[in-house]
């Protein structure tokens, strides 16, 4: 069944790309929400208090306490939700069937057009291997700048 004769109209126009981002976004919410709250239990309660007592406001104790150690948390966060948007598939197939012109077409879209619609296995196999050497490059690219960041003396 081809999806998008059943779209909305506004899908299938100009703004089907960003209505992609949007479900994309909506979906990732609760895993970033997750990450962050399982975070904020790794922030010293004494630091907090440290700062309060010196007369910080609630703005400072967070630009200055909690966000530092909320920083492994949104490493995670980042990492996590760079590499589900790299291979987001089901969002784009049920919204728009890749859109007019291949506009929300994306990696993984396409490996599934090659290997399953036009039964091309070595070419999906192809976009396979591009997938996984792009989501890698990122990934380490990510991790090396934001570990140099953090101090943490991780080395990728």
């Amino acid at each position: 069944m081809d999806c998008s004769e059943h779209s909305i109209g506004w899908i299938r126009s100009r703004l089907a790309l960003p209505a992609v981002a949007i479900v994309g976004n909506w979906q990732q919410i609760g895993y970033v929400t997750i990450i962050f709250l399982a975070g904020l239990t790794g922030v010293p309660p004494h630091l907090l208090d440290t700062s309060r007592v010196d007369g910080a406001g609630p703005l400072r104790s967070f630009i200055h306490v909690t966000w530092p150690a909320l920083e492994p948390a949104a490493l995670l966060a980042i990492v996590i939700t760079t590499i589900n948007s790299l291979r987001v598939y089901d969002t784009v197939r049920l919204m728009s069937n890749g859109g007019r012109a291949d506009s929300t077409a994306t990696l993984t879209f396409e490996l599934w057009r090659r290997g399953v619609y036009y039964q091309d296995i070595g070419g999906a196999a192809v976009l396979a291997l591009v997938l996984l050497l792009v989501t890698l490059l990122i990934t380490i690219a990510q991790m090396r700048g934001l570990a140099d960041r953090l101090g943490s003396g991780l080395t990728y």
